[in-house]
């Protein structure tokens, strides 16, 4: 048995939608572009053992955590948090991929079923939706909004019971963020 750290890291993106929103953000005193897309915290599953077995750690976008197959943990991971600030009450639409990767320099892990939701930033998750790619929205916030402003993220790790022991991340060499897309209708 090895033990192992998993740490997934957010990339936010932030495209204005097709002309129309290009040219309200010119026009605009405000401009929409002016919203920014925070990377409050990455995703992180913690310390876990991995038996020789296939095994999956799903870490909900309320921080819960579970385990199955040949993986063990400590039970502490924390949420991937994300905010939106700016001129408040403006709209954003979320996107963000599918999977990732995570990696060790040597080895990667699938990272997948990534999901998100909005809440306050100490308060209940809403909405949880499962994420269907960059481009396909599929959470809108809120700028400046208590309680539409932060995004929450998710995701399910899997393993196969061959991985060698280390400290695993998407910012190592092989690995592959997660994409958070906020779109400015």
């Amino acid at each position: 048995m090895f033990t192992f750290l998993f740490h997934a890291k957010l990339n936010g993106l932030m495209l204005p939608m097709g002309l129309l929103a290009l040219i309200a953000a010119i026009s605009a005193a405000t401009p929409a572009a002016a919203q920014n897309l925070q990377v409050r915290e990455d995703l992180d599953f913690g310390l876990m053992d991995i038996a020789a077995l296939p095994g999956t750690a799903s870490l909900g976008t309320d921080a819960s955590i579970a385990y199955s197959g040949g993986l063990i943990g400590d039970g502490f991971g924390s949420t991937g948090e994300i905010r939106i600030a700016g001129r408040s009450g403006t709209p954003v639409q979320i996107s963000c991929s599918t999977s990732a990767t995570l990696s060790n320099g040597s080895h990667t892990i699938d990272l997948t079923n990534i999901r998100i939701s909005r809440g306050t930033r100490d308060g209940p998750r809403r909405n949880t939706r499962d994420c269907e790619g960059i481009g396909m929205n599929v959470v809108r916030l809120i700028s400046g909004n208590g309680n539409l402003n932060w995004g929450y993220i998710g995701a399910t790790l899997e393993t196969t019971g061959v991985e060698s022991d280390g400290e695993y991340d998407t910012a190592n060499s092989g690995g592959v963020p997660i994409l958070i897309e906020m779109v400015i209708p």
